[in-house]
């Protein structure tokens, strides 16, 4: 999710979408004991051999394995961290995910494609051993805000063994073949760069991270998600406020007729009145609960 949104109407959505209440507590600390007696928190667990290639576990005790969301932060690939994200988890493990929070390279330590890389690299790690930490690699849906959201989506809708998985070393991408994830839940993300690079919406953050050099328009368009709309892709929900003024709506809209045409499912999301997240508690537990349902429709992530 993006924008700094709450934990008060994190806590609100998650009560929204089913949490028991078996004791005397408010029925916001009944949901925190619980939660918390069942959330095993391993830190900082390295999927490649670069300081800020690592990502935090968050683990369910359920009687089988439990499908996993691999969640990226936000901060136009140029500022926040992993940390940051820590109460944006919370939902996904009311809903019985556990996650992966992953790190990636900012633009200050490597310009683009980097962070696509870094996005990749963990993905083919949590399939290739997710299931020595308690998670089911074989159901799996990526999640992201903002640049989160357009990582979440790269990772997702791009070709195995492509240019962006050249940097994952050892890590075999063997896991993924012939398999996409389960489905991508993007929260505002962009789609189309070459937009944030020129014209009324083009912004400082993008151009910081795509660099400078004279390709920029087809390095732009490379590392756009609209370039790799596909038939047979994996499934796409995105959220997306209409009066957001720093991610235009219309690219959300884009992304949405583009998956419809190549016959991809999915699902947009529209928070009237939304700005680039930040929004207020009933927005969010709509947007769950929409969340919710469309995971519900995917076969994989219900039954094992």
């Amino acid at each position: 999710m993006v924008g700094g949104t709450r934990g008060a109407a994190l806590v609100m959505v998650v009560l929204a979408l089913g949490c028991s209440a078996r004791s005397q507590l408010s029925p916001e600390l009944r949901w925190s004991s619980e939660l918390a007696s069942t959330v095993k928190v391993v830190p900082n667990v390295s999927y490649g051999p670069r300081s800020r290639q690592t990502l935090d576990f968050y683990l369910l005790s359920t009687p089988v394995p439990p499908p996993v969301v691999i969640t990226f932060h936000g901060g136009g690939w140029t500022a926040h961290s992993k940390e940051e994200m820590n109460l944006e988890i919370l939902p996904y493990l009311a809903l019985g995910f556990s996650v992966a929070n992953v790190e990636y390279r900012l633009a200050q330590e490597a310009l683009a494609p980097a962070a696509i890389e870094d996005a990749r690299c963990a993905l083919h790690w949590v399939m290739a051993n997710g299931a020595d930490y308690y998670v089911d690699p074989t159901r799996l849906v990526l999640a992201g805000g903002s640049a989160g959201g357009h990582l979440a989506l790269m990772a997702g809708m791009v070709s195995p063994d492509g240019e962006f998985d050249a940097e994952c070393g050892s890590v075999s991408v063997a896991a993924e073949a012939g398999r996409p994830v389960d489905a991508i839940l993007n929260w505002g993300g962009p789609t189309d760069l070459e937009e944030l690079t020129q014209g009324p919406h083009a912004r400082d953050f993008a151009l910081a991270w795509l660099g400078s050099e004279s390709d920029l328009a087809e390095r732009a368009r490379r590392y756009s998600p609209l370039s790799y709309v596909h038939a047979g892709g994996p499934p796409v929900l995105t959220v997306h406020g209409d009066a957001d003024t720093l991610i235009p709506y219309t690219q959300a809209g884009r992304l949405h007729a583009a998956l419809t045409e190549a016959g991809v499912k999915n699902r947009l999301v529209t928070i009237a009145g939304g700005g680039h997240g930040g929004f207020d508690g009933e927005a969010v537990a709509g947007a769950m609960a929409a969340i919710q349902a469309f995971l519900a429709e995917c076969d994989e992530l219900e039954h094992p």
